[in-house]
């Protein structure tokens, strides 16, 4: 049931049906005090598709269960690349683009005589120099900022930390170090209180 809750939430066409599997399943997570292993294999699912509204229903619904165990796979989601074509791929094919910003200037580059009776004439032959710059484009990359993945990903880790993360922008590097220096040690320190607050079970 419970996976069938997040498979709703994540991957049903209507959203009116998205957003109240997606209460549920908050609601499960809220009673069950974390999030179920079934629910959270759903979530992970999406947030590895290939599919950007899969993407974003999966952040999205991250977000709304408080699954903070999943910022690190939104920090990696939040931008998406498509690796430029190498030199193999474009085989024969020449530069991607070029872009010429110049002035071309015609000349008589050879002139031939023509002889015939009583006449004389000349067959010219025209060139082209051309004076400027040319910018050539031989490799590409596609970068793809994800908005709904990265609003996610900050309205999970700042209600998870407890301060705003929206400084850190889409700097992946910045996000990682967050994640490593910052947030991890907070979680720990979170949880050794936790465990030190709960009281011990009777023997």
């Amino acid at each position: 049931g419970d996976a069938c809750l997040a498979w709703i939430a994540v991957h049903d066409r209507s959203a009116e049906l998205r957003s109240s599997a997606t209460a549920r399943v908050a609601t499960r997570v809220k009673e069950a005090g974390k999030v179920p292993p079934r629910i959270a294999m759903v979530v992970y699912g999406a947030l590895k598709s290939t599919s950007e509204p899969l993407l974003a229903q999966g952040a999205e619904l991250a977000s709304g269960i408080g699954m903070y165990d999943a910022i690190p796979w939104l920090i990696t989601a939040q931008l998406g690349s498509a690796p430029a074509p190498t030199a193999t791929d474009r085989a024969g094919s020449g530069d991607l683009a070029w872009i010429m910003v110049g002035q071309q200037t015609a000349f008589v580059s050879d002139l031939t005589p023509v002889v015939a009776d009583s006449a004389v004439g000349f067959d010219p032959q025209l060139s082209v120099v051309t004076e400027g710059v040319i910018l050539r484009v031989h490799d590409a990359a596609v970068l793809t900022y994800r908005y709904e993945v990265h609003n996610a990903l900050i309205d999970l880790s700042s209600k998870s930390w407890g301060r705003s993360t929206g400084g850190l922008g889409w700097n992946q590097d910045a996000w990682r170090d967050w994640y490593t220096r910052e947030y991890l040690p907070f979680r720990k320190a979170q949880e050794r209180e936790l465990a030190t607050a709960r009281p011990s079970e009777p023997k």
